[in-house]
């Protein structure tokens, strides 16, 4: 008789451990997760979202289990006791089941199901929904209880789970570390956060920057000025820079050349442009830009003055890093390595460099490679930086006969920016 109670015991303090690391699996299961392993047909995942579909009952289901074991295991172990060492063995039963309990079936357990939670979860998903519905009755009349209490301390009101942007962060660095996302998903995601805090201001080409031609220039007039352009979408303006009354599109310029509409005005071929304010945010700006079909828009001050230009490029940008589109590789070479950094290969036309940061450089030479040679008076050496009005030329790799690599920085506006009449 005594072997089958303290063999009853052991059972029940296995059920105690059961119940223990069932309760942290199931809890430990987030909505994210779930929702992935029911993507995966996982095995037991269905049972495992209708347990936490109501979260309150499968605890309530687990804790009245947990109970029952551990108030019988107790009462076992005081009969065990008192009937191998007399009155003094409910003492000794309160001592041991206390560490048995506390050891066999918390600690051990519970920690066990804090790494293996997942498979856990999954396999007994199925038998704590059965047993929930064998409990039925109980959990609705205890459930209804701690409503009542809850209701009385203010506490029964459901609140929406919201995440804040901190909590969101942490969790992108932790999927970094646990190798769920790869550096760039990282900061992609980070990136997407701080998209409503940016500013078109911090964004955008200064107008000093901005390459625009006179609305009222004829066609012909302007094909030698966009020929070595970088841009496809170039601001009009009437008299001066403030007054923005269109954007032509490059390619719209040679279809009426090739139509022979070489007197046509470019405000006749150009559209309407987009005003934005300087301090509207990035988010507010691509809603705009998917909503008007357009890719530019210019940015104004609060007094209506023309400050700079946006393009849905300087957006992505935000998002994804540097990109390589039209005006940061040309067939010649150029490779934008930040917004006043670029790196070329020495047979770059100077000309291509001109556009690009709109400086003062002559163009009368054929490659930026024999401007810097004539310069230097001879071909300068590897590692040798030379600076020629607000621009500085780091020269990365010679050859024989020309320089192969130059690193180009724009250090400062050659001369004030003038823009054609």
């Amino acid at each position: 008789m005594l072997f089958w109670t303290i063999f009853l015991l052991i059972i029940l303090l296995l059920l105690s451990a059961f119940f223990s690391g069932v309760e942290v699996a199931l809890v430990s299961v987030s909505r994210l997760k779930l929702r992935t392993l029911i993507k995966q047909k996982k095995s037991g995942a269905i049972a495992l979202e209708e347990l936490k579909k109501d979260p309150r009952k499968m605890i309530i289901t687990i804790l009245i289990g947990n109970n029952i074991v551990n108030i019988s295991a107790s009462v076992l172990a005081s009969v065990v006791a008192i009937s191998l060492f007399g009155s003094t063995g409910a003492g000794i039963a309160i001592g041991v089941m206390t560490f048995l309990v506390l050891v066999i079936g918390e600690i051990t357990p519970k920690a066990y199901a804090t790494t293996h939670y997942e498979n856990i979860a999954l396999n007994v998903a199925k038998p704590i929904l059965i047993l929930s519905k064998i409990l039925s009755p109980i959990v609705i009349f205890l459930e209804w209880i701690a409503h009542m209490l809850l209701k009385t301390f203010g506490g029964h009101k459901k609140k929406k789970l919201r995440l804040t942007e901190e909590e969101l962060k942490m969790a992108f660095d932790m999927g970094f570390e646990d190798k769920t996302i790869d550096k760039d998903e990282k900061k992609l995601l980070k990136n997407v956060l701080k998209f409503d805090d940016i500013a078109a201001k911090e964004v955008m080409t200064p107008n000093k920057e901005m390459f625009c031609l006179n609305g009222d220039m004829k066609v012909k007039e302007a094909v030698p000025l966009v020929a070595g352009s970088l841009y496809s979408r170039i601001p009009l303006y009437e008299k001066s820079i403030n007054k923005i009354i269109g954007v032509v599109n490059i390619k719209d310029i040679f279809e009426a050349v090739n139509d022979k509409d070489h007197d046509l005005k470019l405000r006749e071929i150009g559209v309407n442009p987009l005003f934005i304010q300087s301090n509207l945010m990035l988010d507010d700006i691509f809603k705009i830009f998917q909503e008007m079909h357009t890719h530019i828009a210019i940015v104004r001050n609060k007094h209506k003055k023309v400050v700079g230009l946006v393009t849905i490029e300087d957006l992505l940008e935000e998002l994804v890093g540097e990109i390589i589109d039209e005006s940061d590789v040309t067939p010649n070479k150029i490779m934008r390595l930040s917004k006043k950094v670029i790196l070329v290969d020495g047979e770059t036309a100077p000309a291509y460099i001109k556009s690009f940061f709109h400086v003062n450089i002559p163009i009368n030479f054929k490659t930026i490679s024999d401007y810097l040679i004539d310069y230097n008076q001879g071909m300068p050496a590897r590692g040798k930086k030379i600076k020629i009005d607000g621009m500085s030329f780091f020269i990365e790799e010679v050859g024989e006969k020309y320089i192969e690599r130059i690193v180009i920085k724009k250090i400062r506006d050659s001369s004030p920016r003038k823009l054609s009449e």
